[in-house]
């Protein structure tokens, strides 16, 4: 389904068209019915959409419950409506979830679980491709969609730029495996985060290896309120990353757009430290990677600091280490030179929820994340060619969204000691799939 929205729909057409539908409707041996939908699509409510339309495109595959089992159905149709033609063995109300999922489920009075991915892919100048979850309710032949996430739309602020990274200062779910469920005034809500995602990662478009200038993106998100603000990370094509940020509270409805333009960066020489007195006191909101050098060796006693909360590193390189039983560390984002993550590097780090690693990290070492049970999902580098014994072992749970589309050559069977979702790239489940036959603990695998 084109994400292209219209504030009026042609609603006049879309009468006579199901008026027409039913006429179609007859019985089935052994069905209840046999019956032709009619899906409509929610209203925007931005100024993406002035004088745009939402459109069906043929092929377009939706979820229809039928009792709980998830039944594919496809249309053949373009357009503002399309038809959708099943049989059913159950009576109405009934659920439909676009864009299909198979694994998608049905539970008490119509809440469905799925999931809106943390690692999406960009489209110029519209949403990406197939992450405007949509549900609809009915006991007629229309099915009503209504548009579950919210959009972040964002022009980049320079030139090569291969990775866009958003993350909320408080390190809320804003993607994930989530329950949704319909509202008393027909709208989708969340019902239940199954398993979330707090930091959600946009790559450019199919077929381009960075994102074009003076053009919009689209990040899809749950709705929901980050109190107090969130980041982007702009990774660059040689692996330096810029930062944006703001710290005021910043809702994201649904079924709406909150625009930011194009943000300002900091990049490269800074290091940005929040809500840590000692460096604050010290240096202000920032400091630089000379003054990093002579105060911020891993181990100094800076970092001992109880109230140690959350920080970005630019300007270190070499192995990641000084880290272990750091419980007051929230969330931290490493620089290019961080080749790897030593022995016990974020060992018993038991706050951690966000790590953000850069590409160019090779290796996790022994137990370098064991214990770091707040952790939810982690973007694995396609640098990363080594995994060592107990290095995620009681992660918490962990989904894993690999970019490489060749697995690890190094791999300790110990490494994985837990039960885990990992995402890889299309093509590439199999491989995946071998490699890690022999780990300890049970991975799903799912292709993005």
């Amino acid at each position: 389904m084109k994400k292209i929205y219209c504030i009026i729909l042609a609603a006049a057409a879309m009468v006579a068209c199901t008026e027409k539908l039913e006429n179609q409707i007859d019985s089935k041996e052994g069905k209840v019915e046999h019956k032709v939908f009619v899906a409509t699509n929610d209203i925007t409510k931005t100024e993406l959409v002035a004088g745009n339309k939402v459109y069906w495109l043929s092929g377009d595959a939706i979820s229809i419950f039928d009792g709980t089992t998830n039944e594919r159905v496809e249309t053949t149709d373009s357009g503002e409506s399309a038809t959708f033609e099943v049989d059913l063995e159950n009576g109405s109300p009934w659920y439909a979830l676009y864009p299909y999922d198979p694994n998608a489920v049905i539970s008490g009075s119509g809440n469905i679980t799925t999931t809106l991915p943390a690692i999406q892919r960009a489209k110029a100048g519209s949403f990406a491709d197939e992450l405007n979850i949509s549900i609809a309710k009915t006991t007629t032949n229309t099915l009503d969609f209504k548009n579950f996430p919210s959009y972040l739309k964002f022009q980049v602020p320079a030139a090569n730029i291969k990775r866009v990274t958003i993350k909320g200062a408080n390190n809320e779910n804003i993607a994930g495996k989530v329950q949704i469920k319909m509202s008393s005034s027909g709208v989708p809500i969340i019902q239940d985060v199954k398993s979330g995602a707090n930091v959600v990662t946009l790559l450019p478009p199919s077929g381009s290896d960075t994102f074009a200038t003076d053009t919009d993106y689209f990040i899809a998100l749950f709705p929901g309120t980050l109190t107090n603000g969130f980041w982007l990370l702009f990774t660059y094509a040689d692996n330096t990353i810029g930062v944006a940020y703001t710290t005021k509270s910043a809702d994201f409805n649904r079924n709406s757009i909150l625009n930011i333009h194009t943000p300002t960066l900091k990049k490269g020489s800074d290091v940005i430290s929040f809500r840590d007195p000692v460096l604050t006191a010290a240096y202000g909101s920032s400091f630089t990677v000379a003054q990093a050098a002579a105060t911020t060796s891993l181990a100094s006693t800076v970092f001992d600091a109880t109230y140690f909360d959350e920080c970005v590193f630019f300007g270190l390189s070499g192995g990641m280490t000084g880290f272990q039983n750091k419980t007051s560390l929230k969330q931290i984002i490493l620089p290019k030179g961080i080749t790897a993550l030593n022995k016990n590097s974020f060992n018993g780090c038991t706050n951690l929820e966000a790590i953000v690693l850069n590409d160019g990290l090779t290796s996790f070492g022994n137990s370098s994340l064991y214990g770091d049970s707040k952790l939810n999902a982690i973007l694995v580098p396609s640098s990363v060619t080594g995994i060592s014994g107990n290095a995620f072992t009681n992660a918490g749970n962990l989904d894993f969204y690999w970019m490489g589309s060749t697995p690890p050559s190094s791999l300790a069977t110990t490494a994985f000691k837990a039960n885990y979702n990992f995402y890889v790239p299309s093509g590439s489940k199999s491989a995946y799939e071998t490699s890690f036959a022999g780990v300890d603990g049970t991975i799903t695998f799912f292709e993005y």
